[in-house]
C-alpha cells in the first residue's frame, strides 16, 4: 500500500497527483453529487405528493491530470501504469468488481470503492514538452467515504456451561441443557459520522453461531468448521455469505437482513452465541469509520 502526501491519489498501488509525475490540475478533483432515487406518489386525494424513500443513486468523481515529464516520449511512458490500471480487464469484464481509489486530503487518507471509466488522453502541442492532459472518470458503487484503516475487533467464545457441581439429587426432572453453549460479549467504538457496513468472519469450530450487535443480529444454522471460516459481508457491493473454502452460506431466516447489518458511529456491545466444547471458537468484527463528505 503505496505511502500519500498530501493530495495524492493511489489506484491500484500507482500513485498520482501532487508532486508526483502525473498531476492533477489545481490539485483536486470534482467528487460529483449523488441525485436522489425517489419512490414519491402523486397524492390521490388532494394536492402534493406522498413522499416514499429516498436511495442515493452512483455518483462519478471527475478528474483533469496532465504529465509533468520531459519529452513526449517520457510523458507516454508515464502514463501507461496508470492507464493499466484504468483499464484493469479482470475488474472491467468481472460483473460485480470494484477497486478501491485511495486519497489523502487535509491530513487525512481516505478511500473510496467504484470502477475506473472514462479515460482520455489528448495530445496537443504541449506534449512536446511532456505534457498531455488526461479526463479520467471513477464512478462510486457507494456514495459512502471510508477511512482507510480497517478497524477489527475479535471476539472469543466463552467456556461452555457446565452444570452446578451443587445440585441435590435426585431432582425432578426433565433437565434440558444445551452442552457447550456459551455467550460473549465486547465492545466496539464505530468512529466516523455516518453508518457503515460491518464484517463478521466466525472462526469454528461452533455450532447454531450468532452475533447480536446495535440492534440486529446475524445467525448461521449450520456448523462452521475449524478449517473453513463464513464471512457476511454487508458492504453494498459484496453483500453475500461465504465459507473460505468456496460456496455460498445459509442465513438463518427472520434475522436481519445482509444490507441492514450496518451500524451508525458511537460505541456498540457485541454479543457472540454459539456451541463450542473446545472454546477457541470466535468471531472476528471488521469495519472501516464513514463520512458523507470527502473529508
Amino acid at each position: 500500500m503505496a505511502d500519500l502526501r498530501e493530495k495524492q491519489y493511489d489506484l491500484g498501488g500507482v500513485t498520482f497527483g501532487f508532486g508526483s509525475p502525473i498531476e492533477v490540475k489545481n490539485g483536486g478533483w470534482v467528487p460529483g453529487s449523488s441525485p436522489m432515487r425517489t419512490a414519491d406518489a402523486d397524492n390521490p386525494t388532494g394536492d402534493g405528493v406522498r413522499m416514499g424513500k429516498d436511495y442515493k443513486a452512483g455518483t462519478t468523481w471527475s478528474f483533469s491530470l496532465f504529465t509533468n515529464a520531459e519529452t513526449e516520449d517520457d510523458a507516454w511512458e508515464t502514463l501507461g501504469d496508470l492507464a493499466a490500471q484504468w483499464d484493469d480487464e479482470e475488474v472491467r469484464l468481472n460483473s460485480g468488481a470494484v477497486v478501491p481509489l485511495r486519497y489523502r486530503v487535509a491530513g487525512k487518507n481516505r478511500v473510496v470503492y467504484g470502477r475506473p471509466r472514462r479515460w482520455t488522453a489528448t495530445p496537443a502541442n504541449e506534449s512536446m514538452q511532456g505534457r498531455i492532459d488526461i479526463e479520467a472518470d471513477f464512478a462510486l458503487a457507494d456514495p459512502t467515504i471510508y477511512d482507510d484503516v480497517l478497524k477489527t475487533q475479535i471476539v472469543p467464545i466463552a467456556p461452555p456451561l457446565e452444570l452446578d457441581a451443587g445440585l441435590m439429587v435426585p431432582f425432578i426432572g426433565p433437565f434440558i441443557s444445551s452442552a457447550g453453549a456459551s455467550v460473549r460479549e465486547s465492545s466496539i467504538t464505530v468512529g466516523g459520522n455516518t453508518s457503515t457496513p460491518v464484517i463478521l468472519t466466525f472462526i469454528g469450530p461452533v455450532r447454531n453461531a450468532s452475533v447480536r450487535v446495535g440492534g440486529w443480529m446475524a445467525a448461521l444454522p449450520d456448523p462452521v468448521l475449524v478449517d473453513d471460516p463464513v464471512t457476511i459481508d454487508a458492504r453494498p457491493w459484496v453483500r453475500s455469505a461465504t465459507k473460505q473454502n468456496g460456496g455460498g452460506v445459509r442465513v438463518s431466516p427472520r434475522v436481519t437482513r445482509i444490507s441492514k447489518m450496518w451500524l451508525p458511529p458511537g460505541n456498540h456491545e457485541v454479543i457472540f452465541t454459539g456451541e463450542d466444547n473446545t472454546s477457541t471458537a470466535s468471531v472476528l468484527v471488521s469495519w472501516r469509520d464513514a463520512y458523507r463528505t470527502p473529508r
